[in-house]
């Protein structure tokens, strides 16, 4: 009698906030969209890409101001700490506490003018104007340039505070990778397209 033998492998990953909307955002890229059989508008599905991709950057951005404000909390003057913390009650919107944070926690505010801050503040703008405003202004052909714009500023984002390289994060976006290098608003200006 021959023998046989069974083998059985089983891997699962342990998700944050962070890394299911970059996960989800990825399968809608890479799938539903990629698939023209597929029953689901394209302009839906590259609105929706559009979203979470701002929600991508904003998620980052919210947890590392949280997590630095957790570890540094003794070491920070009491007013810095009760700004972050009041804002964070309050609500302060994430354009207002990504202008402010970094130069109050750590004296070093972002560089917007630069790229890839210069597209994720197009990439907001563009996100309101999804939500707010009729359909019809998701180009397709910005989803993929509008995650690799989000991926991009998550990690500088999280440079500015942590070693990106050494984070468990790093290894989800080389799981998820953006499909181009192309920031968004090069993007846009190859489109021809006014958003």
């Amino acid at each position: 009698m021959d023998k046989k033998t069974l083998s059985l492998n089983i891997s699962w990953e342990i998700h944050d906030n962070w890394t299911e909307v970059l996960a989800g955002t990825y399968y809608i890229l890479n799938d539903p969209l990629c698939n023209t059989a597929k029953k689901i508008s394209t302009s839906v599905l590259t609105r929706t890409v559009i979203i979470l991709s701002h929600q991508i950057v904003e998620i980052m951005f919210f947890n590392t101001i949280h997590e630095y404000l957790r570890q540094h909390k003794s070491e920070l003057p009491v007013s810095t700490v009760e700004a972050v913390e009041n804002g964070i009650e309050d609500n302060i919107g994430f354009k207002r506490a990504f202008i402010r944070w970094p130069k109050l926690l750590i004296n070093n505010a972002f560089d917007r003018s630069c790229e890839p801050l210069s597209s994720q503040e197009r990439l907001r703008r563009l996100r309101n104007e999804s939500i707010h405003w009729p359909a019809g202004n998701a180009v397709n052909d910005l989803a993929n340039s509008a995650y690799y714009t989000a991926i991009e500023s998550a990690k500088l984002i999280y440079s500015y505070f942590y070693n990106w390289e050494e984070s468990e994060y790093s290894k989800f976006v080389e799981k998820y990778p953006a499909s181009t290098n192309v920031h968004l608003i090069k993007a846009m200006q190859m489109t021809k397209k006014h958003l």
